[in-house]
């Protein structure tokens, strides 16, 4: 009989509106959804590609217009 070992991450990859919603918990100002979001950041930063999608997370959505 065959099984299937699912390791965390690979049946659903993360994706960066998870983490923008983790982010959101974690800024919250209700204590419970700061706890929430913050555990579940931690969890995540020992998931391969976390920091980048953290870095999409955190990108300004509009370039420098004042930059030359």
């Amino acid at each position: 009989m065959a099984f299937a070992i699912e390791v965390p991450g690979e049946a659903a990859p993360l994706t960066p509106q998870q983490i923008y919603l983790a982010l959101q918990s974690a800024s919250s100002s209700q204590q419970l959804s700061i706890q929430t979001g913050t555990q579940q950041l931690q969890t995540w930063e020992t998931q391969r590609g976390y920091y980048p999608l953290l870095q999409v997370c955190c990108r300004p959505k509009f370039p420098n217009l004042n930059k030359n």
